[in-house]
């Protein structure tokens, strides 16, 4: 379930060479993302872990099963600052020609997708309802061709390709699907007037 965070600990790296962020200290860096950002209900503030045990960790948390609606994750939301701690600028993007562009600048995007046949539920909260995507992942978006989208994934560790249509289809449920991220001095130098 740290997918979200598996995907950020790549985008840090991959900016900032900072080592920390290495790919062989990928578990260190996820906890150290993890405690940035803490838990909540409502996954467009925290990640959403249903009932914390007291004799687990939030990261140990993180590893339940997979495509709940309780042992959840997390939203775009939070990660716009948690990247401004590494002088990383994110901001949303909702087409696949805004993500295209953002790629033609050496930017990356993480994608909130859903795999396999969950659908979106209304979770109740106090201040009212939030939806959740059962079977909601993350990857990277990192290039593209005529016949779709490059994607690291980091549940699988691997690079692999996703079409248009399949890219389009599995993010429509969120309401922010994609976080644009590039170096924060980087902005003044590009226009996105599109």
């Amino acid at each position: 379930l740290s997918c979200e965070f598996g995907s950020a600990v790549s985008v840090i790296h991959h900016f900032t060479r900072n080592t920390y962020f290495a790919s062989s200290n990928q578990k260190n860096a996820e906890k150290l993302l993890i405690s940035g950002i803490g838990s909540s209900s409502n996954p467009n503030v925290g990640i959403r872990m249903g009932t914390l045990d007291s004799a687990e960790t939030l990261f140990e948390n993180l590893n339940k099963n997979f495509g709940g609606s309780e042992y959840y994750g997390i939203h775009a939301g939070p990660f716009v600052d948690l990247f401004a701690k590494y002088r990383l600028t994110a901001r949303p993007v909702n087409d696949l020609s805004s993500i295209k562009y953002a790629l033609s600048l050496g930017h990356l995007v993480m994608a909130w997708i859903n795999v396999g046949q969950g659908k979106a539920v209304d979770v109740d909260l106090a201040y009212g309802k939030t939806p959740v995507v059962k079977g909601e992942h993350n990857v990277v978006i990192t290039g593209y061709d005529l016949s779709g989208f490059w994607i690291m994934d980091p549940g699988r560790g691997v690079m692999r390709k996703i079409s248009s249509a399949n890219l389009r289809d599995a993010s429509r449920l969120f309401s922010i699907p994609f976080l644009e991220v590039y170096p924060a001095s980087a902005r003044k130098n590009y226009s996105y007037d599109l």
